[in-house]
């Protein structure tokens, strides 16, 4: 919590100001957005919503998005993304603990969690909550640092040390396999999975290269959506509530 208290007011310039990062903010909205299964007006819960990225996007595709999140800090960055886009109308904000959602059961037709839960220790857990606030045949769409991905070593050295390469913050890669138990447990079936080519580089690195923005773009067009995509750096999965409360 205090490295996101701390973060907020750069965390978007730091990511998505270079080259690589616009290109890897934009990849990542047009994947959320084609995996979201919602019409016009439908409640969007974005669990861990942070500076608001992916829930303004969606509020411009037509959803009313509840943007969640327990730092203030974010949720206000969020709030004035919001006014900027002119959805602030359809994105309500919430400071909450995704451990304990503040919603009535089956309240949404969709969820995402975006770049979340797998900064979470126990995040079987916000799974639960997520599965029950969902309607019957609702979505989940959440992304998830993939294990069995051409990062091996990467994911084998963050698993130890239980934190991310280039960040003071809890963090852990996971297998497709886990993740599919995980969210079946909840009531949950995968239906999609679209796969997302990571680059991992120090941000400071990003800035400087233009080769690197013709890479990603290459290699998520071939890593997308291809059999190759289960050997992306992370996963994006869409699963869909088959039972449950």
């Amino acid at each position: 919590m205090e490295f996101y208290e701390r973060e907020a007011e750069v965390y978007d310039d730091v990511r998505f100001s270079s080259l690589v990062g616009g290109l890897v903010n934009a990849i990542q909205k047009d994947i959320v957005t084609r995996l979201c299964d919602f019409n016009d007006g439908d409640f969007v819960l974005d669990v861990g919503t942070g500076t608001g990225r992916f829930a303004v996007e969606l509020a411009k595709s037509g959803a009313t998005v509840v943007g969640l999140d327990p730092s203030k800090s974010m949720i206000k960055i969020a709030r004035k993304k919001s006014i900027q886009g002119g959805v602030y109308r359809n994105v309500n904000l919430v400071i909450a603990d995704a451990h304990k959602l503040p919603f009535k059961k089956s309240s949404f037709q969709c969820c995402i969690s975006i770049n979340v839960l797998n900064h979470i220790p126990d995040y079987k857990s916000v799974l639960v909550e997520i599965g029950s606030v969902l309607k019957e045949k609702g979505w989940l769409v959440a992304n998830f640092s993939n294990m069995q991905g051409l990062y091996l070593p990467v994911a084998v050295f963050v698993n130890s040390c239980k934190r991310a390469l280039f960040s003071d913050v809890y963090s852990r890669w996971f297998t497709l396999n886990e993740v599919k138990k995980s969210l079946f447990k909840v009531g949950l079936r995968v239906e999609d999975v679209e796969g997302f080519f990571v680059l991992i580089l120090p941000s400071f690195l990003q800035r400087f290269s233009c080769v690197t923005v013709h890479i990603i773009r290459k290699m998520n067009a071939l890593f997308s959506s291809s059999v190759f995509k289960y050997l992306s750096g992370s996963l994006f999965v869409k699963s869909q509530k088959i039972f449950g409360e």
